[in-house]
Parts: structure tokens; C-alpha cells; sequence
């Protein structure tokens, strides 16, 4: 990490090649992803969670064709960072919502016996498929950290503020299998709105 930036020329350039750099990154690891879930579940390919992960993939392959050409400046490379990992958290935890009825309606496919709308089968499918998306969104912001130089201050209130919607989406919205995510009126989720915040203050920490 960086104590200040002087904010030369030779640190912008720096600064706008490890940010291109980031995205690369991501979009790299997006597109695996794609591949993988289009090889193992080729079905899945048109849900609503898969149609916004490839949303996602296009925008953060946008961001790093941005910052990878041209002169950028200062506030145009932080815009990138900061406001492109707003909405990369935004659709990720949307389509969590839809992920996690995807997750429910698998468990009752894999046994008969499993009621999908049982409240606990609802719980054990929302809990496993909210931690996956804190640990892929922990896995971004400490790659983050890793690639893009910045202050340690600034590197805790990013990932501290975008921390907030894995833990408050999950809370308020319940799965949605279409549509937008409907709000919870009852059986809200106070155990795992802990553990969220949690591995995510450890994150944020480490």
C-alpha cells in the first residue's frame, strides 16, 4: 500500500495500468466462470442470476478497455475503480436473490422429500448461496488490494462500504425466482446477517 499520492504524471500512468490491470483481472475470471457454468449447466444460461452475471462480465470487460486506452484522469481512473466495483457488488448481489430460489429449487430436484417451500430448506439454501457470494466478493476486493496501490484508509472504506450490500440485501430481500426481488415481511435472517458481517469485517480488516 501507498501512504499519499503526489499525483505526478509517472504515478497516473502507474495508477491507471494497475487499475486496467484489476478489471483485466476480473474479466478474466468472469469469463472462466461463464465457461464453466455454460459447460456444467448449459440450462442455466438464460436464469435471471446467469443473465446478470453475463451483464457483469461485459461491464467489468468495459471498464478494463477504458482504462487500458487513452489518458485517463485521475478522477476518471477512480471513478472507474470505485464506482465500477458499486455496480459489479450491485449485480452480484442481485443475483444472489435469484441464485439462492435456483438453489432451492435444486435441493427439492436432488430429493423428492425436500419441500421447496419448507422454511428451513429456504434458509439453508439462502445462507449457502449469500456466504458464496461474500466469499467471490471478498476474493475481488482482495485482489483488489493486491493489484491497485492505494491508502490503506481508502482501501478500508471501500471495502467496508461495499461490504454493506452482502449483508443488506440478503436481510431485506427474499429469493425471487422472477421478478424483482420481493421485501421480507417476516422469518428475517439475524444469524446470517451476522456471519456476513463478520467474514466481511475480516476482510475488510485483513
Amino acid at each position: 500500500p501507498v501512504r499519499s499520492w503526489s499525483r505526478s504524471e509517472e504515478e497516473r500512468v502507474f495508477f491507471q495500468e494497475r487499475v486496467a490491470l484489476f478489471w483485466k483481472a476480473v474479466f478474466l475470471i468472469s469469463v472462466g466462470t461463464d465457461v464453466v457454468e455454460l459447460l456444467v449447466d448449459p440450462a442455466s444460461f438464460t436464469r435471471p442470476a446467469a443473465l446478470l452475471d453475463r451483464g457483469s462480465t461485459v461491464f467489468v470487460g468495459l471498464l478494463w478497455l477504458l482504462c487500458r486506452r487513452g489518458r485517463r484522469s485521475w478522477n476518471e481512473i477512480l471513478a472507474f475503480e470505485w464506482i465500477g466495483l458499486a455496480v459489479v457488488v450491485a449485480l452480484m448481489v442481485l443475483a444472489g436473490r435469484y441464485g439462492a430460489a435456483d438453489s432451492i429449487a435444486h435441493f427439492a430436484a436432488q430429493d423428492p422429500r425436500v419441500d421447496p417451500a419448507s422454511l428451513a430448506v429456504s434458509k439453508a439454501a439462502d445462507a449457502y448461496f449469500s456466504i458464496m457470494l461474500v466469499l467471490g466478493g471478498g476474493l475481488i476486493l482482495v485482489l483488489r488490494s493486491a493489484l491497485v496501490p492505494a491508502p490503506p484508509r481508502a482501501t478500508l472504506l471501500l471495502t467496508s462500504l461495499l461490504g454493506l450490500p452482502f449483508v443488506a440485501v440478503p436481510f431485506f430481500f427474499a429469493p425471487a425466482s422472477t421478478g424483482f426481488p420481493a421485501l421480507r415481511t417476516a422469518h428475517f435472517p439475524w444469524v446470517g446477517a451476522l456471519t456476513y458481517a463478520i467474514w466481511w469485517s475480516i476482510i475488510a480488516v485483513g
